[in-house]
């Protein structure tokens, strides 16, 4: 079955990529930076994932773009996961991010109560497909 994604907020400028690159020291490996052209801001209708063994819900992408008013940014979850080897890209409904552990291609889970990152042997495509 196919997921849904619904709510999506065009990326404005795809070159806002290059920026974060500079601005925060990374780089956006190929099928994250394809995921938000097309998923940007945008809601899966099936989103729940699981984690460890922890069932985990996905409640948006966030939004690349530079200047967002109506979703949450990647400026703000860089920011709060405070370490550039984990790229955030998703939030779920309790201000906790998921993000793409770059030093082995896996998706992580980004605990902001406990500052605290859990990683998973899960490769990206893997997670979105795992959404039911």
């Amino acid at each position: 079955m196919s997921n849904k994604w619904l709510f999506k907020i065009e990326l404005k400028d795809k070159s806002v990529f290059d920026e974060y690159e500079q601005n925060y020291h990374i780089k956006f490996p190929s099928e994250l930076k394809d995921f938000i052209m097309e998923k940007n801001a945008s809601s899966p209708e099936l989103n729940t994932v699981d984690i460890n063994e922890t069932e985990r819900v996905y409640d948006e992408t966030l939004s690349f773009n530079a200047q967002e008013e109506e979703a949450s940014t990647f400026n703000s979850a860089m920011n709060a996961v405070n370490n550039n080897e984990y790229l955030p890209f998703a939030q779920d409904p309790f201000g906790n991010y998921f993000c793409y552990y770059t030093a082995n291609a896996t998706i992580c889970f980004y605990n902001h109560e406990e500052d605290r990152i859990e990683n998973t042997d899960i490769s990206f495509q893997a997670f979105i497909d795992s959404l039911h």
